[in-house]
């Protein structure tokens, strides 16, 4: 097998010519490299889910490539993942996604309690347990499997959710109706990486495989029945929103807030920043001692004031700046004003004129 690398605007404008053709380092027969790929810059990851190795035939590995490894523009391979608790037949690297510094990976052919092929799928941190190393830190099964599920035919990814598909799964005795399984990164504490949601709609019946492919963003995602019937065709794809408020409560809950305590505005260990802020800032709302805080510096005639907001907050709710003559009437930055606005960061630059003064402060709120 091989994967192959295509760049906007290579050979012409608009166009995708191919770049580099991706191999193993231990290409073999049969090892069906490049059934699953997933791609950031600078770094490729691509699934061999029928590699033999130590574990066993066809119990699955990961390749990463990094850009620039062994040459200029030239994608080379860094390594070559497997993990200590596979076993044959588990088909690492059926479906890969990647975000960030973290890479999801199924493994649709494991066998669990639940039965074979239940399935499985593995969150993977890149630097966790040495520099440039892929660490397990969470192994997903389904809390409701069956035997023959695939658990992990399909994955999908963000810094704060992994979505994972197991499109044989027998929901309500709809045999192979399929299910999808949505965990979040805070959901019962820190990092915990918990089950939010089983999602099998009840409208697709036995056969439609819902979950057989999966893709994310932000507050959206959407899953793929291919098999559904749908008056005159067959196949569906599934449309899920993520309200800004749900993923505010998730937050709330994973780190133990109730009730009045776990409420936006809530200050619940009096350090003067709400959970609202404490959310932005990615610190501990039930510590004093864990405060954000707003560098300010002055250049080129300027204010700089930098929030750098938490990688959890996405998707949740807004934040905008706004300045003040006076600290009574607040107005809203205005374009000129907002020097940078990514999902990292928000600065802002206001003019210092001589005689007058001008406060500024950041807003975040949740619907």
């Amino acid at each position: 097998g091989a994967a192959f690398l295509f760049e906007r605007n290579q050979g012409g404008s608009d166009l995708w010519g191919p770049i580099d053709q991706l191999t193993a380092s231990d290409a073999a027969a049969g090892d069906a490299f490049g059934h699953a790929v997933a791609l950031n810059p600078g770094v490729a990851v691509v699934g061999a889910p029928l590699d033999d190795h130590t574990a066993g035939a066809d119990a699955g590995s990961l390749y990463v490539f990094s850009r620039n490894h062994g040459g200029g523009n030239t994608w080379g391979q860094v390594r070559k993942l497997t993990l200590p608790t596979q076993a044959a037949g588990d088909e690492l690297g059926s479906a890969v996604a990647i975000a960030d510094f973290l890479v999801l990976a199924g493994m649709p052919g494991a066998d669990t309690a639940a039965g074979n092929s239940a399935g499985g799928a593995v969150l993977l941190a890149r630097n966790f347990g040495g520099a440039d190393n892929y660490g397990l830190i969470k192994t997903f099964t389904a809390a409701d499997g069956n035997g023959q599920a695939r658990f992990g035919t399909a994955v999908a990814l963000d810094t704060t959710h992994a979505i994972v598909g197991a499109p044989f799964a027998d929901p309500g005795g709809r045999i192979n109706a399929g299910e999808l399984y949505v965990f979040s990164r805070n959901y019962g504490g820190t990092d915990s990486w918990g089950l939010l949601q089983i999602a099998a709609p009840e409208e697709l019946p036995a056969g439609s495989q819902f979950g057989m492919a999966l893709a994310l963003a932000p507050t959206t995602m959407a899953a793929g029945a291919p098999f559904a019937p749908m008056g005159q065709s067959q196949g569906v794809v599934e449309i899920f929103s993520f309200r800004a408020r749900a993923l505010y409560d998730e937050w709330a809950a994973g780190w133990g807030l109730h009730g009045a305590s776990g409420v936006p505005l809530a200050d619940p260990d009096g350090d003067g920043q709400e959970n609202i802020l404490e959310l932005y800032f990615g610190t501990d709302p039930g510590d004093g001692a864990s405060c954000g805080t707003t560098p300010a510096y002055v250049g080129g005639g300027y204010l700089i004031v930098t929030f750098a907001k938490s990688c959890g907050c996405q998707g949740i709710g807004t934040l905008a700046g706004e300045t003040s003559p006076d600290l009574q009437s607040w107005t809203p930055a205005t374009p000129a004003q907002i020097r940078l606005e990514s999902d990292s960061f928000l600065q802002l630059q206001i003019p210092i004129v001589a005689g007058q003064k001008k406060f500024v402060r950041f807003r975040a709120e949740v619907p």
